[in-house]
């Protein structure tokens, strides 16, 4: 986190976490590729934490929901540390 005075801004760096960033871009096909690592760390946490989590593998349907899921597991996170920072 980078506090700076000079511009009134609050930086949060999230590529100095552990697994990296969230998603890169790939010029190839222009879009953002999710970080692999990331993504089934959190599969894996909300498996063993009961949620019903479909297997990416099986159809496209499972692939774009386990996604869904993941996003909102990673958009939760980020509010609760922004409501932190706040109190």
């Amino acid at each position: 986190m980078i506090d700076d005075d000079n511009h009134d801004y609050l930086y949060l760096i999230l590529e100095m976490a552990d697994m990296g960033q969230l998603a890169k871009w790939d010029f190839k096909v222009e879009r953002y590729v999710p970080n692999q690592q990331i993504y089934n760390f959190v599969v894996d946490y909300l498996r063993e934490n009961g949620a019903m989590v479909p297997d990416p593998e099986s159809s496209q349907v499972a692939y774009n929901h386990c996604t869904e899921l993941v996003c909102q597991y990673l958009f939760r996170q980020l509010a609760a540390a922004l409501v932190y920072l706040h109190e």
